[in-house]
């Protein structure tokens, strides 16, 4: 439950602060790993298999990388 309430937390933060990539197909394709970890999760939560959070928390990293390194970039003039 919690891994869920997380990924709904970083969703909402992911819409409200978008990272301007390069072009709309990047921004876009960066929504859809987001929204297919949430996936992943949702249906490990609706099965009741058994995968360690560790494993759920590395797809969430994976997932959100692209977001936090074009969030983490500096711009310098």
């Amino acid at each position: 439950m919690f891994t869920i309430l997380l990924y709904t937390l970083l969703l909402t933060t992911f819409i409200i602060r978008t990272p301007q990539f390069n072009t709309p197909l990047k921004k876009y394709l960066n929504l859809t790993l987001i929204l297919g970890t949430i996936v992943v999760v949702c249906i490990n939560a609706a099965t009741g298999s058994k995968v360690p959070d560790i494993i759920m928390y590395a797809i969430l990293f994976i997932g959100f990388l692209p977001t936090l390194l074009k969030l983490g970039e500096r711009k310098y003039k």
